[in-house]
């Protein structure tokens, strides 16, 4: 009772500087619930948007695909054997193929970079997650030349639902320079002259023939093969290139044991004959078909717009186009091959530990799990980073009211003298003296923190019509053009705002506990001296 007295004393000023130190405390506590509802709600909203597009756990491939005897990739019948096998594991709801690359948008006389994800449309996990994040069209895009791309793309080249968007491939860029670069380099065979002249002695020398067939140790012809594959990945010519494999597929046999593989007699003779068809190839004709080839490399591709998906272009920096999973495999060049295989699970904060198992056995030699913590850490690191800064910055009004406080509380016990030294003539402890000052800080944190509690939930309820009516007063200090949101976002975390709560009553206790501590040292006598 003493201590709500002296909060509201008669006939002094002192009650109006106890109102300010209670709307500064309420003041610190509404603006820090705002802003970290507001960066929840972003992160929030953030977190939905990546894991509506990549997934929970991408098992990305990290080795060559294989080959069989005929010289044909290996690479659909693999990946589609390790996403039967994914599918198997108890906490994996689907399985998925990505492809992702970068490409070249030309719209309305604009052209600008891009990142494209192929989705697999019969798979209707990826499709429904796509179609949660769509404010416009339809993710379900069947095997067509059709694309849904971002709100940012959607706003940066002005289209809408139907326009058509012509893609020019990244890997066509590559083989366009590639051809351009190659016109002006020799033939292979002189350009790797030491390295061809390897290839003939260890055939020369290596390639045995027995009666009735040839025969060269594995791990030689393994060498030799390395030879050729290493100037197959150099920039030579298409029909040098198609030259050499037909030289690799020569040496493939289906007739091996531990140490030899085995041939029918001619084949070193067909090998020594294509050798010397390589070094014999016409380069001008070559060069002529090739020329044939740029016109069609630099094609673009012309997409139809299904769909616009909503996206947060400052946090969520996801892929700008998807496209059908066969579009996106042609656009690239990789024909059945794939990036990775996407994984949406049934927990999706188990990423981690479900791509740890991974490595124990599930996973094969080639294939290397990634989380979608580590691949958008970046992301989220802002805005942890953002939201600790905010923190910081803000927690300062808390303390200025703090401060405030213990100014009060000095005047208040100073003011005060002559009372303190009656209560302390009539047997007041030391420590009843402090409860009574330090009783008002405690008020006034209680009274501060339930009323800012009050006026940051009221705001964060009506913060979309708070934002509306700030607009049509021609302030919008959250442009849609940067946030790239409709509205700003929120989600209260409770334990959150219970901190903020006790973290301000502690420091207004605080705040008064010092001077309340100094009253209770007065001396009674020298403080009824003047009574």
């Amino acid at each position: 009772m003493l201590a709500l007295r002296y909060l509201n004393p008669k006939r002094a000023h002192v009650s109006w500087i106890t109102v300010i130190s209670l709307l500064g405390v309420a003041l610190g506590v509404a603006v820090l619930m705002i802003t970290l509802g507001v960066m929840n709600g972003f992160e929030d909203l953030v977190r939905k948007q990546i894991l509506g597009f990549s997934p929970h756990v991408k098992v990305q491939r990290v080795a060559p695909w294989s080959f069989d005897e005929q010289g044909n990739s290996l690479a659909s019948e693999q990946w589609r054997e390790m996403q039967e096998q994914l599918e198997q594991e108890a906490e994996v709801l689907s399985v998925y193929a990505v492809v992702e690359d970068f490409v070249l948008l030309d719209a309305a006389g604009l052209v600008r970079p891009a990142s494209m994800q192929g989705v697999d449309t019969e798979n209707t996990s990826q499709v429904e997650s796509l179609n949660e994040l769509l404010i416009q069209g339809d993710a379900d895009m069947g095997l067509g030349d059709v694309v849904v791309i971002s709100a940012v793309v959607q706003e940066q080249f002005g289209l809408s639902l139907g326009d058509t968007l012509q893609v020019v491939s990244n890997q066509n860029l590559k083989g366009f320079q590639q051809i351009r670069e190659r016109r002006d380099l020799g033939r292979a065979t002189e350009r790797f002259s030491e390295t061809f002249r390897e290839v003939h002695s260890l055939l020369e020398e290596s390639w045995l023939r027995e009666e009735e067939r040839e025969q060269i140790e594995f791990t030689i012809l393994s060498q030799w093969r390395l030879y050729l594959e290493a100037v197959n990945h150099e920039n030579i010519r298409l029909g040098e290139r198609e030259q050499i494999e037909t030289i690799l597929n020569l040496t493939r046999s289906g007739e091996y044991d531990d140490t030899y593989n085995y041939y029918p007699l001619g084949r070193k003779k067909e090998i020594l004959e294509a050798l010397a068809r390589l070094e014999e190839v016409d380069l001008a004709a070559l060069d002529e078909a090739e020329q044939a080839e740029i016109e069609e490399v630099i094609l673009p591709r012309d997409l139809e717009i299904v769909g616009i998906y909503q996206t947060a272009k400052q946090y969520a920096t996801g892929p700008e186009l998807f496209v059908p999973l066969p579009v996106s495999q042609e656009l690239k060049g990789i024909d059945q091959g794939i990036d990775s295989l996407g994984l949406k699970l049934r927990d999706p904060d188990l990423a981690q530990e479900v791509a740890d198992s991974f490595m124990g056995g599930v996973v094969d030699f080639g294939w290397e799990p990634r989380t979608w913590m580590q691949a958008h850490a970046q992301q989220f690191s802002l805005i942890h980073m953002q939201k600790f800064m905010m923190i910081i910055v803000l927690s300062a009004i808390v303390l200025v009211a703090a401060f405030c406080i213990m100014a009060v509380m000095f005047t208040v016990t100073i003011q005060k003298k002559k009372e303190i030294g009656v209560m302390k003539a009539l047997g007041a402890s030391p420590a009843q003296v402090i409860g009574v000052f330090a009783s008002q800080g405690v008020i006034v944190g209680i009274g501060g923190g339930v009323f800012g509690f009050g006026i940051g939930m009221l705001v964060l309820k009506n913060l979309k019509g708070i934002q509306t009516w700030l607009e049509s007063m021609g302030v919008n200090p959250f442009p849609k053009s940067f946030y790239a949101f409709d509205y700003l976002p929120h989600k209260i975390i409770w334990s959150e705002v219970s901190l903020i709560m006790v973290g301000s009553f502690l420091l207004c206790t605080f705040a008064a506990f010092f001077p309340a501590w100094l009253a209770s040292r007065q001396d009674a006598a020298r403080s009824l001296r003047n009574l």
